[in-house]
């Protein structure tokens, strides 16, 4: 049994209990028309007839006990009685096994003239292993009661003090959790009527709870929010079905997986609120759907955005071997540099200038997938002018425009800095790239431009 904290007795036994006034020191006895001398038990060192303390679960599933149910108790009288008074004395036991439970006495005498004595109720070695196996919220109690008093005039009043430890039910209580958090923002571009990402939207997802289930529990992964007409395009990968076994706190994971066809029926673009949430399967005395759980908050983003700057390379990014590639540019390259390998040769040394635009068409010989590129100028990144946009081609002559970016918006612009712009991954086989002058610059100017592939 982990982590009993024993109940500390407050006080010493004299004092009795302050609900009775007792004589004063320098007062005697009298037997003739001695008043009535009512007894009554109290815990030891207070005025309290009842402590109370909690016994919960901790997220291993021990249960933490508060207090103690053994203690020590104070029989008092009002007041000093003229002759010897008997007091018979026996446990209050409730949900405690009477085998576990000792009592000091059952009988005590009080002597003439004095007001109290004391008793104690204890389990055995303090074990609570009773407790074990007992999910449901119990009270157990431990105390005295005064059951006769034999002496002058001492009728039983507030003859019972004990000692009660509240336990809760277990209970593990259960969320859903998101593998890369619980919100998370999917985005999907939209082309010509066409979304361009071509793996389906994903989220891993599975089920932990605050403390061990006590027994197998089952759960299902439900969805809202998919637009009507598109149910059967979502799917859950082993299944929507997940099991927390015995004795443990989470579930293996699955996953949600919905296609990108819904994007696809109309050119509204927007975000697309979905939401990810679970059910018990079946009934469960021990463990419940925490009411708080608010589940995996899912935004779909629908835009048209197939450009945009990074100030490092993406690490699936990998690059494209540059071997036999030809560049055509309306640029100049100086000190003799050949135009088809200055841009791949790892010097900043080494440029092509243009003015008021600089345009560059990159044959890479074969069709494969893009998803970004590297532009470093020789100088500050200012030398790259205002703006550039890029564009991509399978022929040669049929270009798709992938945007628009303002030189003043990159990332890194010290001297010799590299910049890095993602495209919406497409297959090409040509890339295109069409600087404009600032009117205060003397052009545009490129060292190095590399182009990547996924890996």
């Amino acid at each position: 049994m982990k982590n009993i904290v024993r109940y500390a007795l407050l006080f010493a036994l004299a004092g009795g209990a302050a609900l009775f006034t007792g004589c004063r020191a320098d007062e005697e006895v009298g037997l003739a028309g001695y008043p009535q001398t009512p007894v009554g038990a109290t815990i030891s060192g207070t005025s309290d007839r009842v402590a109370v303390s909690k016994a919960t679960y901790d997220g291993d599933g021990a249960l933490n006990v508060e207090g103690s149910l053994s203690g020590e108790y104070t029989i008092a009288l009002a007041q000093a009685s003229p002759e010897d008074v008997t007091v018979r004395v026996e446990p209050i036991i409730a949900n405690v096994p009477a085998e576990l439970v000792e009592i000091s006495a059952s009988e005590l005498v009080i002597p003439a003239g004095s007001r109290t004595a004391s008793v104690s109720v204890t389990i055995t070695e303090e074990d609570y292993g009773f407790m074990d196996n007992v999910p449901q919220s119990v009270t157990y109690e431990l105390g005295v009661r005064v059951v006769e008093a034999r002496g002058s005039q001492v009728p039983v009043v507030d003859g019972e003090a004990k000692m009660v430890i509240e336990k809760e039910a277990y209970m593990a209580a259960a969320s859903l959790v998101g593998i890369a958090g619980n919100e998370l923002v999917i985005t999907r571009n939209y082309v010509d009527g066409q979304i361009l990402d071509e793996d389906p939207m994903t989220c891993e997802v599975k089920v932990v709870t605050d403390r061990p289930v006590l027994e197998d529990t089952k759960f299902v992964v439900k969805s809202a929010g998919i637009p009507e007409g598109f149910a059967d395009d979502e799917s859950f990968s082993p299944a929507a079905e997940v099991t927390i076994l015995a004795g443990e706190k989470e579930s293996s994971a699955t996953t949600w997986t919905l296609a990108n066809d819904f994007l696809e029926v109309d050119d509204v673009l927007g975000t697309f609120p979905m939401q990810l949430s679970i059910e018990m399967v079946g009934e469960s005395a021990t463990a419940v759907v925490d009411p708080e759980d608010a589940g995996v908050a899912i935004q779909i983003v629908k835009m048209s955005d197939l450009v945009k700057f990074l100030d490092k390379a993406d690490p699936s990014w990998t690059k494209l071997p540059t071997d036999g590639w030809t560049v055509e540019s309306n640029g100049k390259s100086y000190d003799g540099y050949d135009v088809n390998t200055l841009l791949f040769d790892g010097s900043t040394s080494s440029e092509i200038s243009g003015n008021p635009r600089l345009e560059i068409i990159i044959d890479m010989k074969v069709s494969q997938k893009v998803v970004g590129f590297s532009v470093t100028c020789w100088g500050n990144f200012a030398f790259m002018g205002k703006s550039f946009e890029c564009s991509t081609s399978e022929d040669g002559e049929n270009w798709k425009l992938h945007g628009e970016l303002m030189i003043a918006d990159a990332p890194n612009h010290e001297y010799g800095d590299t910049n890095y712009v993602q495209l919406t991954p497409c297959n090409a086989r040509y890339v295109k790239w069409v600087g404009v002058a600032d009117e205060n610059s003397y052009g545009v100017d490129i060292s190095e431009f590399y182009i990547y592939g996924k890996n």
